[in-house]
């Protein structure tokens, strides 16, 4: 059977810039696996990230939410998230990650041999990979971890660099991909800055993309 996908969004003050994020994974995700699952979770948000979380869910069948009534912190939104997903396989993406949402078919196709994938910017400019996660923002970028995997990590699974800790001490392997970062200048998803945003994808969403985006909604509704 095909594998299953949950994508994890823990998001705070995000209401300028989720929608982008979303659309841009719709794109992406139907060419992975057609059962997937896009799990938006508002930390206490003071924004209208709830509003728009919702709006979401009622346009896309794919898109789920969770809300906290008061601020938990990132750790608190992935373990609600993982409450409430299906997937055999949970995606999340670090705060402030730079890479556009298409590199993740490169880690989707890891994850077939290896039960913990990290995709992050620029693998070969560091010798000692420990160190590389840690400099300078260098862990910010994309995780697929199998579910079967994740006994023991879920209090690590918020921020990569704290999953490589993890890991580190600890018997489970990680195989890393090297992905590319979004072109200089261009902009990108913020996950709890709600600094505004306008990822590739979602220009491509707002003209061409929006007919597959309606065709897909109409279709898991029956109209």
């Amino acid at each position: 059977m095909e594998r299953s996908l949950s994508v994890l969004l823990p998001v705070r003050n995000a209401q300028s810039s989720l929608t982008d994020w979303v659309l841009e994974l719709l794109e992406v995700l139907p060419e992975l696996t057609a059962r997937f699952e896009v799990i938006i979770i508002d930390d206490g948000s003071t924004d209208a990230t709830p509003e728009v979380a919702g709006d979401l869910a009622a346009r896309y069948p794919q898109v789920q939410t969770a809300f906290h009534a008061q601020p938990q912190g990132r750790a608190a939104a992935v373990r609600s998230g993982l409450g409430r997903s299906m997937g055999d396989v949970i995606f999340l993406r670090d705060e402030d990650c730079c890479l556009a949402a298409d590199e993740i078919r490169k880690v989707w196709l890891a994850v077939d041999d290896h039960p913990m994938v990290f995709g992050r910017p620029e693998l070969s400019r560091w010798p000692n990979k420990l160190i590389g996660w840690k400099r300078h923002g260098e862990s910010r970028g994309f995780r697929m971890i199998n579910r079967q995997a994740m006994h023991h990590l879920q209090e690590s699974l918020d921020d990569q660099a704290r999953l490589v800790g993890a890991l580190a001490r600890r018997t489970p392997q990680w195989h890393e991909v090297e992905l590319s970062e979004r072109p200089t200048g261009a902009s990108r998803p913020s996950g709890e800055s709600g600094r505004p945003s306008q990822p590739r994808g979602a220009a491509a969403a707002r003209s061409k993309g929006r007919g597959y985006l309606r065709s897909l909604k109409d279709f898991a509704f029956g109209e």
